[in-house]
């Protein structure tokens, strides 16, 4: 993933002279993929106050996401009792925040990144979950119910990447109109 459709050619000339590579307009890459993972974006080999709030950051992300999948899963779940509807509801939901977010802060390289530590680490990590569908996939192939672990397993990994797609096409849009 890292370093696909970018253009690096240039070192970062921003205020603090990171040794990042980045693009000339100052990207980390073509549209929202950086050109290569911060070595340590927030300070988190440093032990101090940045370490803390990039902590903080995480922790309160992850349990607002944890809690708005467990409200999806309450309210859908038992919608369609073979296929739980709020497991897909919270990845989908993932996928296409991922996408815009991804996309979004990727062309607002000068915000706190902190901000992408509570959104996508934290509030995204906790909302989507893999393991909560890999597990009722595999139940539903324990089940002999081959037809709707496949349904189950599609509709989750196509519908993520394409939402995910389509969170970066309208974060593009609006940022073109912007």
């Amino acid at each position: 993933m890292w370093g696909q459709r970018t253009a690096v050619r240039a070192r970062c000339r921003c205020a603090g002279g990171c040794p990042r590579p980045c693009t000339p307009d100052r990207t980390l890459g073509v549209g929202a993929i950086p050109a290569a993972p911060p070595a340590d974006p927030v300070g988190l080999s440093s032990r101090g106050p940045e370490n803390l709030i990039a902590v903080f950051a995480v922790f309160t992300g992850a349990g607002l996401g944890a809690l708005l999948r467990w409200g999806l899963g309450l309210r859908l779940n038992g919608v369609f009792p073979t296929l739980p509807l709020g497991t897909l509801a919270a990845n989908l939901l993932g996928g296409l925040l991922v996408g815009f977010a991804v996309a979004w802060l990727g062309r607002h390289p000068g915000l706190p990144p902190e901000l992408r530590l509570f959104f996508i680490t934290g509030f995204l990590g906790g909302l989507t979950t893999f393991s909560t569908f890999s597990a009722e996939v595999v139940s539903l192939l324990a089940r002999g119910e081959y037809g709707w672990g496949l349904a189950a397993a599609g509709s989750h990994l196509a519908g993520s990447f394409a939402l995910t797609a389509l969170g970066m096409a309208l974060a593009n849009l609006i940022m073109l109109r912007s």
